[in-house]
């Protein structure tokens, strides 16, 4: 270990276990104080679902989710909301979940029956509660024939064959999402089906209902007992409603029954947030719904969701930066009445890259979003009033405190409004950064830290210990961490396996990871006491990047780091469609070519001096089969794939040179690694290259800007048509938002023989 600060308090030669139990009682850490463990800890949640904010835990496996339980209870989330449990035709990419084949829980990418049970149990033990994510009206997308029966019949499906728009109720609720066919949700054996399958939901333990595309399925007014149906019964509802029920002069009416049987999303309070914070701007917009009728308490705002997120690269909010909308979500989480959902964003921001069952970013874990909820839960019930002073944004809830958020910066000294006179005069201690803060009758004072988020109240949450990074930070040689302590009259830490205890001061910075080997996991444990003689804790885990020799190639080609995925066999299907116009040349058909392994879980393919002509590309262009030299070839795309249903990317491919080797270690693009002179006849001349990588990914962050759209109602984007045969989902390819499949699609179907081709569309574009 290699420690830049920090005074060592104890060096002895103990066990790591001797050496974690001695941790309390030395250097005047009160041995007879009260000690605050996970099992135990008191985390001041909300009673309710609405009362709380909601951790969406998308794309996270159940398992996951249950390990992060401690984390997510001290960041404050009273729910955690899981993605569809119904299973669908596929597997890998996140939109095959909205595809679901029927009204039950089945085996899937996020874990089984059983576990999702499990996590309901511990979750108990928190007080957290757990909402399920139900698809009720698209089901299984294009593939109806894969379906449970009798809903494969045509006999339970609105056929109109037209596409969904907000021009009438009846275009809104029996019209298709793009070209997913809806269910006919007032069928008497639809409703049954949808209700047993909430009722079985509820026999594992969880907590409440997260009813996407709501919208789309009429009311009991409209002759349809669907809602009156699956909400009878004592678990929490919220539906899906992005914009309105409809563009019509009735839209508020419906709005307002809709709340008789669920809470519902405020989708355009939310993006009106975002959009505000990533101009640069204190949003002056005090609400949506609520100046229409609709009472907070049955409202569900966010700063993102995963549709505004995972359905589409660099649009709405996908590439916009997490602190925009940290601030976002703090305004929204800081009204009274309304729940609010914080999005655990995929580790990339690729949409056909996102997979089923990869955990996300543990971001929430921040001290910014922490303190808003924690707030949150303080306030709930109270009053609340909004305004905005020099560019900050000012919430204030009457007898408790306040959320202030700048619209731009950070690190400021302000002075705004004490908005309706709602905080108490006093001096209080801002929960993120420790700053004081002075309150009078009219004002309210103090310095905004790095965030750009405070959080004015008097927290019993002061007292605790922390570390910047994050938690689950991956690094390649050493990584500088900063410890804070607030409250506490001695910290102390200890690292891996180190046997000594460590005294800091709050914003000491210590560097770690020096002496640890790559792939291995450190554990950094923070302590503190107080005057009371009471014990904090915290621990986190970073990882430091194993490094790996890459090999060697003769030529152009791919390495596959198979730790990033762990399949049985890795093949690679390489293709160019654009060498020639109308041509398409590939290395095989689907799957491809069966890749070599070698060390440490490396494989390795070289590019063919020559790629053939696809047998569809030929027939298209009347012409026998031909080859093209690989130097015709400038757009080579790969796509990785285990030969049974698994592939990376989800469409197209990544983009590689055929005279570069390109390297897939788990970021969003192939890092090239390794670069060849062309000379007539073949590749000659190697320029180098990186084996040796550090380790880490390569790729796009996803964080370059990105446009945020209003009330745009694209239910998901949850997955796409699929034609041809669908026996075999080997060659799952997927086109986003167009009609017509891509043509790797069709020529690798036709190819295969058996692959299902997808095409994805929006579900509603209102």
């Amino acid at each position: 270990m290699n420690i830049t600060t920090g005074k060592k308090f104890l060096s002895v030669s103990l066990s790591a276990a001797l050496a974690v139990s001695a941790f309390a009682g030395m250097a005047g850490l009160a041995s007879t104080g009260t000690k605050v463990s996970a099992a135990q800890a008191d985390y001041q949640l909300a009673d309710t679902i609405q009362e709380g904010t909601i951790l969406h835990c998308f794309d996270w496996k159940y398992t996951d989710i249950k390990a992060e339980l401690p984390n997510i209870a001290k960041a404050g989330f009273t729910s955690v909301q899981t993605s569809p449990a119904q299973g669908g035709p596929n597997s890998g990419v996140w939109y095959w979940l909205y595809q679901p084949l029927g009204f039950e829980v089945k085996t899937s990418d996020l874990g089984t029956k059983e576990e999702l049970k499990d996590l309901c149990d511990a979750a108990e033990e928190y007080g957290i509660k757990v909402v399920v994510d139900v698809v009720a009206n698209h089901l299984a997308g294009n593939n109806r024939d894969q379906l449970q029966k009798p809903f494969d019949e045509d006999a339970y499906w609105h056929n109109t064959g037209k596409t969904v728009n907000d021009t009438s109720r009846v275009a809104v609720t029996t019209y298709n999402l793009g070209n997913y066919g809806d269910i006919k949700s007032e069928d008497e054996k639809v409703i049954q089906a949808a209700t047993d399958y909430v009722d079985e939901l509820a026999s594992l333990g969880v907590d409440g209902i997260r009813w996407d595309a709501a919208k789309h399925i009429a009311l009991p007014s409209e002759e349809c007992g669907f809602w009156s149906s699956v909400t009878d019964n004592d678990l929490y509802h919220y539906g899906e409603i992005l914009g309105s029920p409809v563009n019509a002069d009735n839209k508020n009416d419906l709005m307002k029954e809709y709340t008789d049987y669920m809470s519902v999303t405020d989708n355009t309070y939310g993006n009106t947030l975002m959009s505000s914070f990533k101009s640069g701007n204190a949003p002056t917009i005090e609400g949506n719904w609520t100046d229409k009728g609709i009472s907070s308490d049955k409202l569900v705002y966010w700063g993102e969701s995963h549709d505004t997120y995972a359905n589409k690269k660099d649009s709405e909010s996908n590439g916009v930066d997490q602190n925009v909308i940290d601030r976002a979500y703090a305004v929204a989480a800081a009204r009274v009445g309304s729940s609010a959902l914080y999005l655990s964003r995929p580790k990339v921001s690729v949409p056909d890259q996102m997979m089923a069952g990869d955990k996300g970013s543990m971001h929430f874990t921040s001290p910014e979003i922490a303190a808003v909820n924690h707030f949150h839960n303080a306030a709930s019930g109270v009053a609340d009033a909004y305004g905005t002073t020099d560019n900050v944004a000012v919430v204030t809830r009457d007898g408790i405190g306040a959320v202030l958020v700048l619209g731009s910066g950070s690190d400021k000294e302000v002075e705004v409004d004490n908005v309706e006179g709602y905080v108490p005069a006093g001096t209080y201690i801002d929960e993120v950064s420790g700053n004081t803060f002075t309150v009078t009758d009219s004002k309210i004072s103090g310095k905004i830290g790095s965030s750009g988020i405070a959080v004015v109240y008097n927290s019993s949450f002061t007292f605790r210990v922390e570390a910047s990074p994050e938690t689950d930070t991956s690094f390649d040689d050493t990584l500088k961490v900063t410890l804070r302590a607030f409250g506490t009259t001695e910290s102390y830490y200890t690292v891996g396996k180190d046997n000594g205890v460590y005294s800091y001061k709050d914003g000491d910075v210590i560097t770690i990871g020096a002496d640890v080997e790559g792939g291995t996991d450190v554990y950094l444990t923070l302590k503190g006491h107080n005057e009371a003689g009471e014990t904090v804790e915290a621990t986190y885990v970073y990882t430091k990047n194993k490094k790996k020799d890459l090999p060697k190639l003769t030529k152009g080609g791919v390495i596959f780091d198979n730790d990033t995925k762990n399949w049985d066999k890795v093949y690679v299907y390489i293709y160019d469609e654009r060498s020639t116009s109308g041509a398409v040349f590939e290395n095989a058909g689907w799957p491809g070519v069966e890749m070599t392994k070698g060390e440490d879980n490396l494989y390795t393919y070289e590019f063919p001096d020559k790629f053939t002509e696809s047998k569809t590309s030929a027939e298209k262009n009347n012409r026998t089969a031909t080859q093209a030299n690989l130097e015709d070839c400038k757009n080579i795309m790969i796509i990785f794939n285990n030969g049974a249903g698994s592939q990376l990317p989800a469409k197209d491919g990544y983009t590689n040179d055929y005279d570069k080797v390109g390297y897939y270690n788990g970021g969003e693009t192939l890092e090239v690694v390794q670069t060849f002179e062309t000379s007539e006849g073949g590749n000659s001349g190697n320029e180098g290259g990186n084996s040796g990588n550090e380790g880490g990914n390569s790729g796009n962050s996803g964080n370059e800007g990105g446009n945020t759209t209003g009330n745009t109602d694209n239910n998901n984007n949850a997955g796409g048509n699929t034609t041809g045969n669908t026996g075999n989902n080997g060659g799952t390819f997927a086109t986003s938002d167009v009609t017509p499949v891509a043509l790797v699609a069709a020529f690798a179907a036709i190819s295969a023989g058996i692959i299902a081709v997808t095409a994805r569309k929006k579900h509603d574009e209102d």
